[in-house]
């Protein structure tokens, strides 16, 4: 009888065994960390990156009258320690070794500052702020036929739009860039021109803003500007029923929209329903079900375990039982 019992503790003891090694195997095939043996060996590499010099913001290209003073500044996150060094012109300016720099009493002419950048790891970055100090420029807002520029313009220049239509040479070529189902929203002709006819100088970059309905407001359109024979496409969002560009010259321009019959109202439509809402798409909680899906990371080492060893006890008390009862 003795040794029947010892045959069924070892039987036990080698199902546990096997239930603990299964669930140690299953545990390793999804994907959980393994120990290395003592004959594996492990390398550890330690590396450090620098972070990058990031300019977060500076102070834009502008015009100043003679004998105006103006602060330029920087924006820089970057690795401490961070110097700093202004130049104008190409030359170092002595003590300007902060991320700001005071003009002073500004002389007639066109500058070029620059400032560099260094931060505690030795890199480097240098960002340009251009000045013009001049009394014939200024910051003005044309208008022509409720188009709009602005910016740092000759005090004597004057806006003028002039409608486009198919005969003019820029159509064709404008057109043909459009996206299929798309058509010309407007298509003008913008410039800026003194008393005399000739063109107005102007400083640093314009901004030009075309009106736009109703309907197409929060919407992505695209603006076509030829300029100097290159083709270069903005794409904005209406906003306020403007469409606002950033230009570098003025010539024509063309916007792209889809038809109007096209252009859906915000939040409406049939095809556009809120998320949640499709029978494919059911809200949280509902037709779903909350328990473990296949290929869930839940681990079942421990329970077979505990099944395991109170199936060995359990077997193990009836064995003794039978063992007093039938000694």
């Amino acid at each position: 009888m003795k040794n029947k019992l010892r045959k069924g503790i070892a039987v036990l003891a080698a199902a546990t065994l096997v239930l603990a090694g299964t669930s140690a195997f299953a545990a390793g095939a999804a994907g959980e960390p393994q120990t290395p043996s003592g004959d594996e060996k492990m390398t550890t590499s330690v590396s450090v990156v620098s972070r990058e010099i990031r300019i977060l913001g500076q102070t834009e290209d502008f015009v100043m009258d003679e004998g105006e003073s103006q602060e330029l500044k920087v924006i820089v996150d970057a690795a401490e320690p961070v110097s700093f060094q202004w130049s104008v012109n190409g030359a170092d300016i002595p003590g300007a070794v902060n991320s700001a720099y005071m003009i002073e009493n500004a002389v007639k002419g066109d500058y070029v500052y620059s400032l560099k950048i260094t931060d505690g790891y030795g890199q480097t970055k240098t960002t340009e702020i251009r000045v013009r100090v001049s009394d014939v420029y200024s910051y003005r807002t044309l208008t022509d036929q409720d188009i709009t520029v602005s910016g740092y313009i000759h005090k004597n220049a004057r806006l003028i739009v002039t409608p486009l239509d198919e005969a003019h040479e820029a159509y064709s070529r404008m057109r043909g860039q459009m996206k299929e189902g798309c058509e010309p929203y407007s298509f003008n002709d913008v410039s800026l021109v003194l008393d005399d006819g000739e063109k107005a100088p102007f400083f640093g970059t314009l901004e030009v803003a075309f009106p736009v309905d109703g309907q197409y407001e929060g919407q992505e359109l695209r603006v076509f500007h030829l300029h100097g024979g290159e083709m270069k496409i903005y794409s904005e969002t209406v906003r306020e029923k403007r469409l606002c560009v950033n230009v570098e010259g003025l010539s024509p321009f063309m916007i792209e929209a889809a038809p109007a019959s096209s252009v859906p109202a915000p939040g409406a439509g049939k095809d556009n329903p809120p998320p949640g809402a499709g029978k494919d798409d059911p809200a949280p909680g509902r037709g779903t079900s909350a328990g473990p899906k296949t290929g869930d990371d839940t681990d079942i080492t421990f329970p077979l375990i505990l099944l395991a060893v109170a199936a060995a006890a359990l077997a193990i008390g009836i064995f003794k039982k039978r063992a007093e009862h039938t000694g």
